[in-house]
């Protein structure tokens, strides 16, 4: 994502950079005496739109690929060629994402909003091929830059295998294959477990500039948990990906000695000639010799090689023994992002739902080219980047100024760069041709056809009456349209009262010194895009969790019959929720439990969501009563505790496959299960369920006080939909859940 933008745009929030800076380890100090190698990784940041890399256009994501697939490989071979041609002893290997290789070696015949993709020749395919052998080119473990908390596993297991098939192409035997990400600032811990079942050895992450880099030793060991017999390397840079190389050794830039990767008991480092988002490769051999110049200044006297991050990691992997272990989850305080686009979540989990169990029973072959085809699509969607760089324009931020605004060429580009992202979606599909799953996949889909309800066959109930179902289970309503009592025949307890609720819809809406607040927690560098500059003044938007009211109760309680039902129909009380912000028209939320069931089955309807530019959370939460109960998310099918992250990490904020545990010691309890909602809140007793990341301390597991799932939120400025909806037919929403009764 544009450091250089978020500059601009962010500039006001550099206050109590301080703060942040001071909540770190120090950087070990090494004796350049002791340094006799560096070993340099040349590679630029990859964002899949967002930005062309000279920001001339929107950043659509047909204009970047293009770039790569036109310009950029072929000069980053000629600068390495050259090179070797004209007798300089500096060498330049370009370090690559995988996915960018497969896509130029096995190009598509694609269009985007009607782009089309400009492939390569079969003779510049064919001098890339050489250009490998030659060691001209080279790329790491991982397709692009993730948000790992969004990808699933089977998932994420076909974006490692794009990078060991190319492998196999090469015959390149890996010891020590390193997996990359740039820009978001932190991955979960739940991938641990793949990435050493695919022999991955370490984990190299470039926090944006922007953002709170996660306070991690420079160099450690990163476990699943404290008795797994082995984890992965891992090493941030914090404040940079890095960014540019400076332009002398005056001004080194990224190649600055403590953007380095040091590690103690070492005499070699790794340091990145790393360029910024979708710059390419240099545009010369000067600017590659003047890094090497840069280097030696740095560290006088040493070996200085054009390396990858395989070589550097087998250098290290001497000294794992020494190393710290941890074993704490970091997470991803981005995250927040990805319920910004209802239509590509709620669609991309479906796909999942449909490719899974293909996967699992062996009916989807990873060997067959529809899979490895759709596969390469659908893994775009958890790739970091969502749209363009935003909008300069501050001053359309009422309702009113926003649809008139929405005519307007500036406006409709944002909006594409949008709905271009989505096409992946509708690339995987098409490449499945006549298999199987293309069937299985549009069945998900058309249940997510959302159409206001039928009540025929329930009867209008009165709220704040128990009801009681032929199994035990007594449950109760409140005027907010929440169950205010829930009794657990099976575990025989309650699990709601007044003041502890169980799925409360929720409608916030935030102001311009929110952003202020978090920038002065969380700001490192710079600003990253957190921010709604001028919207007081064009708008004056209130603070506030607005009130919810129910318009309607029904039921279906049938004596001796087997199912017991209810439709809560609710609004936001205060009208202007929906002429001056974004809250939908009403929500349904239908409760279902059969008679031999353990769970209730959960369906919410949003129907109708205003169309608001102003900043806004949609969630739907829940409060448990609970005594020596444990949180537990499930990320990537592992469980994760959200009261062991590390400082900076993500606390509150937290993507999850499909559910969250509450256990006692006995592991009784409640699960929470979500089917198309990817993002979960946490409150705590001094925190209320939001979408912005901080604080960023540590809490107290006995202080959580709710999860909520979020449905949607746009606090970002920037990459995600700042919208929504943007396109009229997505203004209705249907997200299933169930509420499961976990006994002995």
């Amino acid at each position: 994502m544009g450091w250089y933008q978020a500059l601009v745009i962010c500039g006001i929030f550099l206050v109590l950079v301080h703060s942040v800076r001071i909540r770190e380890h120090k950087e070990p100090e090494i004796e350049n005496s002791f340094i006799n190698k560096v070993h340099i990784v040349f590679m630029n940041h990859l964002d899949v739109g967002y930005a062309d890399g000279i920001d001339a256009d929107a950043g659509f994501i047909v204009q970047v690929l293009n770039l790569y697939l036109k310009e950029y490989f072929v000069r980053a071979i000629n600068i390495s060629r050259t090179l070797v041609q004209k007798g300089y002893t500096e060498r330049f290997l370009y370090t690559t994402h995988p996915w960018l290789v497969s896509l130029y070696l096995d190009c598509p015949n694609i269009t985007l909003l009607g782009e089309p993709l400009k492939c390569p020749t079969q003779e510049e395919q064919d001098d890339f091929r050489r250009a490998v052998l030659e060691g001209h080119v080279n790329w790491h473990a991982s397709p692009f830059n993730m948000q790992t908390d969004f990808v699933g596993t089977y998932l994420l297991e076909a974006g490692l295998e794009i990078a060991q098939r190319l492998d196999a192409m090469f015959y390149i035997k890996r010891r020590y294959p390193t997996m990359s990400q740039r820009d978001v600032p932190g991955i979960t811990k739940a991938v641990i477990p793949t990435l050493l079942m695919y022999g991955i050895k370490a984990i190299s992450v470039g926090v944006n500039p922007g953002t709170a880099p996660p306070d991690v030793p420079p160099v450690f060991v990163w476990k699943y948990s404290e008795s797994d017999p082995d984890g992965v390397m891992a090493f941030w840079v914090k404040g940079g990906y890095p960014l540019n190389p400076g332009p002398d050794p005056i001004d080194p830039g990224g190649l600055a000695r403590n953007k380095c990767i040091i590690a103690d008991g070492l005499q070699e480092v790794l340091c990145f000639a790393f360029r910024t988002d979708n710059t390419g490769p240099p545009e010369d051999i000067e600017t590659v010799l003047g890094y090497y110049e840069i280097l030696r200044q740095e560290f006088p006297g040493a070996e200085l090689v054009a390396s990858t991050f395989d070589n550097y990691v087998a250098v290290l992997d001497t000294v794992k023994s020494t190393l710290p272990v941890r074993t704490f989850e970091i997470g991803d305080t981005w995250i927040q992002g990805i319920t910004s686009d209802i239509w590509k979540y709620s669609h991309y989990r479906a796909f999942l739902r449909a490719l899974d169990p293909c996967i699992s029973s062996g009916d989807c072959s990873k060997n067959d080219p529809r899979i490895q085809n759709m596969l390469r699509y659908l893994i775009k969607i958890p790739e970091h980047t969502w749209g363009s760089h935003g909008l300069i324009d501050s001053i359309a931020w009422s309702n009113q100024a926003l649809e008139v605004a929405r005519t307007t060429k500036p406006y409709q580009t944002n909006e594409d760069t949008w709905r271009e992202q989505r096409e992946f979606l509708d690339l995987a599909l098409s490449s499945l041709g006549d298999h199987p799953l293309a069937a299985q996949v549009k069945q998900q889909y058309a249940d997510l056809e959302t159409i206001e309800p039928d009540l025929s066959g329930y009867t209008e109930a009165d709220v704040d009456t128990p009801y009681y179902c032929n199994n035990g289970l007594v449950i109760q309503f409140s005027q907010d349209g929440s169950i205010s009592r829930l009794f657990d025949p099976f575990n025989q307890r309650e699990w709601a009262s007044e003041n502890s609720t169980l799925g409360q819809l929720i409608y916030d809406t935030y102001i311009e010194q929110d952003f202020v607040d978090m920038a002065k927690l969380y700001n490192y560098e710079s600003g990253v895009g957190y921010d709604k500059p001028n919207m007081t003044a064009n708008a004056h938007p209130e603070k506030k969790r607005w009130e919810v009211t129910v318009l309607g109760l029904y039921k279906n309680i049938i004596l001796n019959n087997s199912n017991c039902g209810f439709w809560v129909k609710a609004a936001t009380k205060d009208d202007q929720t929906r002429s001056k912000y974004g809250a939908p028209r009403v929500f349904f939320v239908h409760y279902e439990m059969e008679s031999l069931a353990r769970w209730i089955d959960v369906t919410l309807f949003m129907l109708g969501k205003v169309t608001t530019r102003l900043p806004e959370s949609i969630s739907f939460g829940f409060s448990p009563l609970s005594a020596n109960h444990t949180w537990t998310l499930n990320k990537l099918l592992m469980k994760v505790d959200p009261c062991d992250v590390v400082l900076n990490g993500s606390q509150y904020v937290h993507g999850i496959n499909t559910y969250v545990f509450l256990l006692d010691g006995e592991s009784t309890g409640l699960q929470l299960w979500s089917q198309d909602v990817p993002l979960v809140f946490i409150g705590t007793a001094d925190h209320v369920d939001s979408p912005f990341p901080v604080p960023l301390q540590p809490f107290e597991c006995s202080s959580i006080r709710n999860i909520s799932f979020n449905i949607y939120n746009n606090i970002w400025n920037t990459n995600y939909p700042m919208w929504y909806p943007f396109n009229p037919e997505d203004a209705n929403f249907k997200a299933k859940f169930s509420i499961n009764f976990i006994t002995k």
